[in-house]
C-alpha cells in the first residue's frame, strides 16, 4: 500500500515515477506486460487495464492515478489551462493535458469503475513535491476489505503525445483525443476496448477472471511489442527489463 502526502492509502502500481523533459514519451505507470510503444510524433494508446487487489487487506481509498510532472509549460483540463497547485475538481469523463515547450501528452479516460457502490469522482491534484496527479478515485470511504467480482476494478484510458507549435495546435490536438470514437464493452467475461484516432484504430481485450492479455491489435492487425517500450522513432527501449527485471540492491 502506498501513503500519499493526503493520508490515502492505496495499491501501488508505481515502481519508479517517470518524468519526461520533452513530453513526446508515454510512460504507462501500470502492468508492464499490458503496455504499448508511443512513437513521438505519433498518437497511440494502452490497452484496458484492471487491479486484482487483496481480500483480506483493508482499503480507505482505491484510485487510478496518472503522473504529471511539475512545473510543465501548460496543464489542461477540458480544454482550459488550470494551476499546477492545489486542487481542480474533474470527472472521469475529463481530458487533461501536458504541455512542455513543442511536446504535449493527452490522457482521456474511458472506462472507471467504482467499487461498493462508490460513483468515481476526479480530480487533478499537485499535492506532492515531484509530480501532480491526474486522480480518478474509485472507492473512498470507511476502512474495509473488498471481496468476490468486486475485486477486477477496470481501468481504460487513451494516453497519446503529438508535436505542437502553437495554442491552436494544442487545443486542436485537445479536442482530437475527447471527440475520438471509443467502446469498451464486456461479453463472456472478456472485457473489449478500441479507440478511433487519426492515425489508425486502437483495439485490446482482456480476459478479466484470468487477468490476461486476448489481443491488442492496430487497424484490425495482432501485433506484439516490448512489454514496457518507449521509442524516439529510430529506437525502442524496454523499460520492463530495465526497471522491474532487475531488483536493485538495498
Amino acid at each position: 500500500m502506498l501513503p500519499t502526502e493526503a493520508g490515502e492509502s492505496k495499491p501501488d502500481f508505481f515502481r519508479e515515477a517517470v518524468r519526461s523533459p520533452a513530453l513526446q514519451n508515454s510512460i504507462n505507470p501500470f502492468h508492464p506486460e499490458l503496455t504499448n510503444p508511443l512513437r513521438k510524433g505519433q498518437v497511440n494508446s494502452s490497452p484496458p487495464q484492471f487491479a486484482l487487489l487483496s481480500p483480506t487487506n483493508q482499503y480507505t481509498s482505491l484510485a487510478t492515478n496518472f503522473l504529471l510532472p511539475n512545473n510543465a509549460d501548460k496543464v489542461y483540463l477540458n480544454g482550459n489551462v488550470i494551476a499546477q497547485s492545489g486542487t481542480t475538481p474533474a470527472t472521469v469523463n475529463s481530458v487533461v493535458g501536458v504541455r512542455q515547450g513543442n511536446g504535449m501528452v493527452v490522457i482521456r479516460p474511458l472506462t472507471i469503475d467504482g467499487c461498493l457502490g462508490y460513483t468515481p469522482t476526479a480530480a487533478v491534484k499537485f499535492d506532492g513535491t515531484n509530480a501532480g496527479r491526474f486522480v480518478c478515485y474509485q472507492y473512498q470511504g470507511p476502512s474495509t476489505t473488498i471481496s468476490g467480482t468486486s475485486r477486477s476494478i477496470r481501468t481504460g484510458y487513451v494516453m497519446a503525445a503529438r508535436s505542437v507549435a502553437s495554442d491552436a495546435d494544442a487545443a486542436t490536438f485537445l479536442s482530437d483525443i475527447a471527440n475520438a470514437p471509443v467502446t469498451s464493452t464486456i461479453v463472456s467475461g472478456t472485457w473489449s476496448a478500441s479507440v478511433v484516432l487519426s492515425s489508425g484504430t486502437l483495439a485490446a481485450a482482456q480476459d478479466i477472471a484470468r487477468g490476461v492479455t486476448v489481443y491488442r491489435r492496430f487497424n484490425g492487425k495482432d501485433y506484439s511489442r516490448a512489454r514496457y517500450s518507449v521509442s524516439d522513432g529510430t529506437t525502442d527501449v524496454d523499460y520492463a527489463a530495465k526497471w522491474l527485471d532487475t531488483v536493485p540492491s538495498k
